[in-house]
């Protein structure tokens, strides 16, 4: 920006001198003349309200300032505006709106102004005063907003860990207002957080006033910094008379920002009460402080390698996505470069199937199918599957089954007996060096089977043993299982337990390798329809070797999804299979096309604003048969086992494709709706 031009009026002069000096700061700022709705800007205004010629300063309209604004918020900005107008009020404009740049992109901006006002002659010739300027600054706060939501849910996180805690927990404010009284403390107590709402009046109704003093001098010196004589042996009296001995700890958190005290309880009554069972308890209590610290940490620890576990293949993807646009030409490099973005995409959804499988573990909706399940068959299965891998790490991966082995049976869930085994034998794969070795044998062991998985691999140390199943159990840095998300053998152990199995793990120590047993009862040996090792999956990428095919020729299919890249790759299989597609972005524009398209399948996403999948095909079995009401469909979700199933199953849909989606499974299953209708 010029230097302020002297020859203007005093006014205009002040205003390209703020304009001058907002350039420094992040500050847009905006001049706007309200005679003829047209005003001028900063390069940096133009910028955070996404304005298509804001590379450098310009002029803007009115409407072309409201169009940048974001549509839910375009009329409270509008409405701010025009109230800062009137001629009976301070002319004063503070609002947080959201823009919308021409990406696409939303941000979120704080704007204050000030209107300018001028005396003038009415139609009636008397004195009327009017908005003729509207000057103000402009700044980016989504980074802002951000932190705001981070911070919020961090606050939540608190919460929620204080008021599940098994000990009873008070948290107190700066000024001994009671915050939080979780429910242990509400349990034991008997008083309900509306009886006691600061310290002060805990202390009158639980502590004589002796007690009561020891621990406001207590709380002044926590507060100081100073050293204290926490934990305080304090007898405590409940509502309903009880006299209980506790030791009472406290805490400076500093919460948030916030001087705040988190004050927690140790009842000891019992060992007043026996002297002999004191060391006992002062045991129990250590041991259950050292655990809780213990799972916080792995909580920590495993937030932290989520997250590296979750942007690494990422990373591939959205990097060799990059290189592969710019590399077209070069057919052994995009290649190479769809070979890793694949193989990274099923990293991330392996990783997403363990969250998901631990959070129904979590909640008690694992359901397993179980029926006669040929054991040495899914074992093969399972190393035909994983033996690229092993041959790629110049592993010897082998599965050691005797003649009298061959026709073992148990019952089971043949999905997750697969899933056990792929993740001992991938973790066997992953953790052992090149040049090692890893079995697979099958004893029997009557009334039992055993499958043992043998490494040569880094092996596990002693003092992590015991805790190799639990839910986010990593060693250190040294050992076998830092990398990963720790959940694996948590679930296998479920699933093993669940299926009436049984699992453990042996190792003589780190770089001496590792055995995990899983033993199940027999079943009823049968002989089995085939000795021949099962066909290797066939892994192909989404459109790769799709051909025409004479059964989708003329077959109409509808799509539903309101992903744009998602339609566009089911479009494509399905197109280049020969089939005539329909592609919409919700179930209102679904349900009006299927009365002109008439297709003879639909394929309709579950999860979807506003209308859901549930709800279209409400609305579609609602219809007539003429109408379209009995058009099979299938669904798309990707949560493929449970009570969601359940729920597709009931709504009305024919089949389900649980996502990623392969598309031979999608074709199969298009070709089975058909053959139902002929």
């Amino acid at each position: 920006m010029e230097p302020p031009d002297e020859t203007k009026e005093p006014f205009d002069r002040d205003a390209e001198r703020l304009a001058l000096a907002l350039e420094a700061t992040d500050f847009g700022f905006w001049d706007f003349d309200l005679v003829n709705l047209k005003g001028s800007f900063t390069k940096a205004c133009g910028e955070i309200f996404g304005l298509p010629h804001a590379v450098e300063p310009g002029e803007i309209t009115y409407a072309e300032w409201l169009e940048a604004i974001h549509p839910e918020d375009r009329t409270r900005a509008h409405e701010a505006a025009t109230a800062a107008q009137d001629p009976t009020g301070d002319g004063i404009y503070e609002i947080e709106l959201r823009v919308r740049h021409p990406d696409g992109s939303v941000r979120w901006a704080t704007a204050n102004g000030k209107m300018y006002f001028t005396d003038g002659a009415g139609s009636g010739g008397e004195q009327q005063r009017r908005a003729v300027r509207f000057i103000g600054i402009v700044r980016d706060v989504t980074q802002h907003r951000v932190q705001e939501r981070t911070i919020a849910e961090n606050e939540q996180r608190f919460h929620q860990a204080i008021h599940q805690a098994p000990i009873p927990i008070m948290v107190t404010g700066d000024k001994g207002e009671i915050v939080e009284l979780n429910r242990a403390w509400q349990e034991i107590t008997h008083y309900s957080p509306g009886e006691v709402v600061t310290m002060a009046a805990w202390s009158s109704l639980a502590w004589n006033e002796k007690d009561a003093a020891l621990l406001e001098t207590e709380i002044r010196r926590l507060r100081e910094g100073v050293g204290t004589n926490f934990p305080l042996k304090l007898p405590t009296r409940t509502k309903n008379g009880e006299l209980r001995s506790w030791l009472l700890y406290a805490v400076n958190l500093h919460h948030m920002h916030k001087p705040t005290i988190m004050f927690s309880a140790l009842d000891v009554t019992a060992r007043e009460k026996a002297e002999a069972d004191r060391d006992r308890l002062l045991f129990l209590e250590q041991q259950a402080r050292i655990q809780a610290e213990a799972f916080s940490r792995s909580k920590d620890q495993f937030i932290a390698t989520l997250s590296h576990e979750l942007r690494t293949p990422l990373n591939a993807i959205v990097g060799w996505t990059n290189l592969v646009r710019q590399s077209l030409a070069q057919r052994e490099l995009v290649d190479q470069g769809l070979e890793i973005i694949e193989r990274n995409a099923r990293l991330q959804t392996e990783l997403i199937a363990d969250l998901l499988d631990l959070s129904r573990i979590a909640s008690g909706n694992v359901r397993v199918e179980m029926a006669p399940v040929d054991l040495p068959l899914v074992l093969n299965e399972v190393v035909q599957n994983l033996r690229p891998t092993a041959v790629e790490r110049q592993l010897e991966l082998r599965t050691l089954i005797s003649d009298d082995e061959t026709e073992i049976r148990i019952i089971g869930d043949k999905a997750r007996l697969a899933q056990v085994f792929s993740n001992l034998t991938n973790n066997a794969i992953k953790f052992t060096p090149a040049g090692g070795r890893i079995d697979v044998r099958v004893r029997k062991d009557s009334p039992y089977v055993k499958v043992i998985v043998t490494d040569t691999g880094q092996g596990i140390a002693p003092d992590f043993l015991p805790r190799l199943f639990e839910s986010y159990s990593q060693a250190d840095h040294n050992a076998r299982w830092q990398r990963g998300l720790g959940l694996g053998l948590a679930i296998c152990k479920h699933l093993v337990n669940l299926q009436g199995g049984e699992i453990s793990a042996a190792s003589d120590g780190l770089g001496k390798g590792a055995t995990f047993t899983v033993k199940f009862p027999l079943f009823e040996t049968s002989v089995r329809t085939s000795s021949a090792l099962p066909e290797s999956p066939v892994f192909s990428s989404p459109t790769k070797n799709l051909v025409p095919d004479n059964r989708f020729k003329g077959v109409k299919i509808l799509l539903l999804d309101d992903n744009a890249d998602a339609r566009l790759l089911l479009e494509t299989i399905l197109k280049r299979v020969g089939a005539s597609v329909t592609a919409c972005e919700s179930g209102k524009h679904a349900l009006e096309a299927i009365r002109t398209f008439r297709p003879d399948v639909v394929i309709s996403d579950i999860l979807m604003p506003e209308m859901d999948g549930y709800a279209f095909i409400r609305e579609l079995r609602a219809l007539g048969p003429a109408e379209g009401g009995e058009i099979p469909v299938i669904a798309l979700t990707a949560f493929g086992r449970g009570n969601e199933r359940d729920r597709i199953d009931q709504a009305g849909f024919q089949l389900h494709i649980s996502k990623p989606i392969e598309p031979a499974e999608l074709i199969r299953a298009i070709s089975d709706l058909l053959r139902r209708k002929e």
